[in-house]
């Protein structure tokens, strides 16, 4: 059941893919209620079901109900594995996540910071792990104005993966468009461009036109044609990420309220076209 649901993880990509997805919620839970009862609550298995349910929670924007799974995983994790064992630090920083995308930067911070002091400690500097966490620990400080300290982190983290992971990988890709994000917020608009365009049009030849990292590219690129005096590129843009959200996201997701915000101000005759 687990080798499949990696496999269907694959379709939340595709048209209709989170929705197909959502489907796997039942067996989900009758997994973990049947790997409790067979083979008790210190089995891997039972992590790393909870750590699927947990993961669709947050697809779907159920960061409520998401919030007890991730704080029993990582609890689990801690039993099962100790405190600084890499699964114990995966399982936290999915926690961190969670608070963060949730907006509470006083519960993701200090769990995002533990998580990478950790990870460079066990793991090393250059681990995909711990660039990942460098990057994770960027969004905080940018979110919280510290610019200067974000766009360090956020260099490390892209310039460790494309030496690590390669120019193309899904990660440096994340790490490219966030850099971009905040060349943009600090009005760097020269710099934040060309990232923003090698991004997207890496993004499209990789995970395809209609992915979620590529509709969230689309729409920071049309945030930045709009700062360009560049309307028609922004309309296009924004369209296309309310066009992928629309496929991929449940109604109310807040990455698609986003998207269609954005859109009604460039064109307001959109708004509640499906």
């Amino acid at each position: 059941m687990l080798t499949y649901l990696r496999q269907c993880w694959k379709i939340r990509s595709v048209v209709g893919g989170t929705e197909r997805y959502q489907l796997l919620e039942p067996h989900l839970h009758a997994l973990l209620r049947a790997i409790e009862r067979n083979e008790g609550i210190s089995s891997p298995n039972l992590l790393a079901a909870l750590r699927w349910l947990s993961a669709l929670h947050r697809l779907l924007g159920r960061f409520a109900s998401a919030q007890p799974l991730s704080e029993r995983l990582l609890s689990l994790s801690q039993s099962l594995y100790g405190p600084e064992h890499p699964e114990t630090l995966a399982s936290m920083n999915n926690l961190a996540t969670l608070h963060y995308r949730k907006g509470d930067l006083g519960a993701a911070e200090p769990l995002y910071r533990h998580t990478l002091q950790l990870r460079e400690k066990i793991l090393g500097p250059d681990h995909p792990d711990t660039l990942s966490s460098k990057n994770n620990m960027a969004n905080v400080l940018a979110d919280r104005q510290d610019v200067n300290a974000a766009e360090t982190l956020y260099r490390a983290s892209f310039e460790g993966r494309v030496r690590i992971l390669g120019p193309e990988h899904q990660d440096t890709l994340v790490s490219a468009k966030n850099l971009a994000n905040l060349l943009l917020d600090k009005g760097e608009f020269n710099l934040a461009e060309p990232l923003y365009r090698s991004t997207l049009e890496a993004q499209i030849r990789v995970l395809g036109s209609l992915h979620p990292d590529t509709a969230m590219t689309s729409y920071n690129y049309a945030r930045l044609c709009v700062q360009l005096r560049r309307p028609q590129e922004a309309i296009t843009l924004a369209q296309h990420a309310v066009d992928t959200a629309r496929q991929i996201f449940p109604e109310g997701h807040p990455h698609r309220q986003r998207y269609e915000h954005l859109l009604s101000r460039l064109m307001p005759e959109s708004t509640g076209k499906n």
